[in-house]
């Protein structure tokens, strides 16, 4: 398995994920004290891909300066050859920046950061909802709500009359 999560697919990150999902309900003590480790690695991984977003952000801002530049900068014959284009608006260079298959792909990786930021976001609440999930879990077990309840007879023996229809 990668080392850092940059290395990762969203795959990969759903797979490791739904690992650190996986709970041993006889062992809900040591759950319970390996959960704040798995939150805390979630939400460093979540904020991680936070850092990522605005590190694309201002790499795409850049892209579209220099394309932007680069569009201004053309000759009106060069303009028309290249871009087909007789008459320099600005939102015909914002058309054209917008349409550079450079932009067009950094702005997909961004979509794809958003979107897995979006997916941690979801995890780590998930994470906070299951942590306390798990302390009540541990809870009930140890004041053992799952032991076999022990009915006196005369209830038995309600229950048993109501089966057969005869009431109280």
């Amino acid at each position: 398995m990668p080392i850092s999560i940059r290395d990762m697919t969203i795959g990969e990150i759903r797979s490791a994920y739904r690992k650190d999902l996986q709970l041993n309900r006889y062992r809900l003590e040591v759950a319970s004290e390996e959960q704040a480790t798995k939150f805390e690695k979630w939400y460093s991984v979540t904020e991680d891909v936070a850092a990522d977003i605005e590190d694309k952000k201002a790499y795409l801002a850049e892209v579209k300066a220099r394309v932007e530049v680069e569009i201004r900068s053309l000759p009106k014959q060069d303009l028309e050859k290249k871009y087909h284009v007789t008459d320099l608006k600005e939102s015909v260079v914002k058309s054209l920046v917008e349409l550079n298959p450079t932009v067009q792909k950094v702005s997909k990786e961004l979509r794809k950061l958003k979107l897995l930021h979006n997916k941690l976001k979801g995890a780590v609440e998930s994470g906070r909802q299951r942590k306390s999930m798990i302390r009540v879990l541990a809870d009930l077990y140890q004041a053992n709500y799952w032991d076999k309840t022990k009915i006196k007879q005369t209830g038995i023996d309600s229950i048993r009359r109501d089966k057969k229809g005869g009431g109280v």
